[in-house]
């Protein structure tokens, strides 16, 4: 039995896309601040020093550490304990992930009868992967892919034919998703809004039933982790991240101030995104000068739920371009169902939203890596680890910059890492025998702590810039390559 058409383009389409994140698409970017953050409480544990880490600024090295993702976290600790502690493996979680939950995203909307070609379920995987801020997220150890996952589950859930049992699944999924990602929970709100406004008939039974297991969710988790005494931990991550008094945090985001000048974490720059929003405003226009009714529903649809999404994201929660999945899924699928009628009535249509696919796929993952090839010797972490390696005693203890983090934790014996040195204790401090530091971006305060020059005893500098620059400031784009100095303290086991 010959596998059909339908099936077989999306399949070798998403084999194809898997060789390339794993071949190219993990290797783009050097190491990422988050990471860092999801991978030492883990490496911690799996090296039996309990669920802690050095390398956050709300709990110290003796303190239990709480995640914002502890769904994530306990399946990248399973996941390093089958295939080891390395950078490689630490990032091949999220891809593995981000490739199910397109998958799962595809054979969705086919069931749903989005989809019915090989090529519209092409578009499908395309568009929802090579996403900008989907791709820098699963490609930097960040914990989207999982709640993509997830929420893909729960629509491919709705497509059951026995509805008891696709009320059940998807409800045990709504009662997980806070452990999950509660940037996913506030998220999943605002989508089912913009979808009652859609399609009310078919969201209808399933809104109340998800509310109420998501408000189970939150209420488990209190419960658990009141139980376990680490509540008061949580609660101070909340307050790090400015999250604890929704009211103020809306207060403040109708100002100017918050739009303009504090914009970077709460709203997304997704040049995937824009380009289908744009395309969608264009079709619409179009099909409304036309006509055509189905052609303008899907349009509409699309703007429904990215400003639905974008306004319910920036004012209750946060919008961080790696969030930008959010939009992605639910655009791809769209567009999916456009091509599909477009191929089957108009081919001047069907140009059209193939030009929408290749300009959205193409201003995601594949111009990250484009515009990382130009200086990809200096992102390759050998070049970095060869020059580090041999400064770094498996005695030391080591304080680093976030980039540095893996190379150092291969070596030393202790390893405090970025934010932390606002929590470091005296003991702490004077332990410390070596500091290598971001030459572009440091965390260290070198008016508190002065580093003595003639103590430097190596130095990595990067042979090319990046195209656009290395400063954060300026987007994913231009983010940093690796650039540090190392300065020896004092020799391990000396006062």
């Amino acid at each position: 039995m010959t596998i059909k058409s339908h099936i077989a383009l999306p399949a070798v389409v998403l084999v194809l896309m898997g060789l390339f994140i794993f071949g190219i698409g993990i290797a783009v970017n050097c190491t990422f601040i988050d990471e860092v953050i999801f991978a030492d409480p883990v490496i911690n544990c799996l090296a039996g020093h309990g669920y802690t880490t050095a390398a956050w600024n709300v709990t110290s090295q003796s303190e239990t550490h709480v995640p914002t993702a502890p769904a994530y976290s306990l399946s990248l600790l399973f996941w390093l304990k089958c295939f080891g502690v390395s950078q490689f493996a630490a990032r091949s979680l999220p891809a593995a992930l981000a490739l199910g939950s397109v998958l799962v995203l595809w054979r969705a909307c086919v069931r749903a009868g989005l989809v019915k070609s090989g090529g519209a379920g092409a578009v499908v995987i395309c568009v929802a992967l090579l996403d900008y801020g989907y791709a820098f997220s699963y490609t930097c150890g960040r914990p989207e892919a999982l709640s993509a996952l997830l929420v893909a589950a729960m629509f491919y859930f709705s497509t059951l034919q026995n509805k008891r049992l696709a009320l059940g699944a998807i409800c045990l999924v709504s009662l997980l998703l806070p452990l999950v990602q509660w940037g996913c929970v506030i998220y999943v709100f605002f989508l089912l809004i913009a979808l009652f406004i859609i399609s009310r008939e078919q969201v209808r039974p399933f809104i109340v039933a998800i509310l109420i297991c998501i408000a189970a969710g939150l209420l488990l988790q209190k419960m658990a982790y009141t139980h376990f005494g680490i509540w008061d931990t949580w609660m101070k991550t909340i307050r790090s991240e400015g999250s604890e008094n929704i009211a103020k945090r809306i207060e403040y985001r109708m100002t100017w101030d918050a739009l303009l000048h504090h914009n970077s974490n709460v709203l997304p720059k997704d040049f995937s995104a824009l380009m289908i929003l744009a395309g969608m405003a264009w079709l619409f226009v179009w099909h409304k000068l036309h006509q055509e009714k189905e052609e303008v529903r899907l349009a509409k649809s699309a703007w429904i739920i990215a400003l639905m999404v974008t306004v319910g994201m920036y004012f209750v929660g946060k919008f961080p371009t790696y969030y930008s999945w959010m939009l992605s899924f639910p655009l791809a699928a769209i567009l999916g169902a456009y091509f599909d009628r477009a191929v089957a009535t108009n081919r001047v249509e069907a140009k059209w939203a193939m030009a929408i696919v290749i300009l959205a796929c193409g201003v995601g993952l594949p111009l990250q890596a484009g515009l990382a090839a130009h200086d990809w010797n200096d992102r390759n972490p050998a070049g970095i680890t060869a020059v580090l390696e041999p400064k770094i005693g498996t005695n030391d203890v080591v304080y680093c910059d976030y980039p540095f983090y893996y190379q150092a934790r291969q070596r030393a014996k202790t390893v405090f890492a970025g934010h932390y040195v606002n929590l470091l204790t005296q003991a702490e401090r004077d332990s410390i025998t070596l500091v290598i530091i971001g030459n572009r971006l440091s965390e260290w305060d070198r008016s508190k702590y002065a580093l003595n020059d003639g103590a430097k005893v190596g130095e990595w500098r990067p042979a090319r810039s990046g195209i656009l620059g290395n400063d954060w400031k300026y987007g994913f784009l231009s983010a940093p390559n690796y650039d540090c100095t190392v300065y020896r303290l004092k020799e391990p086991g000396k006062p």
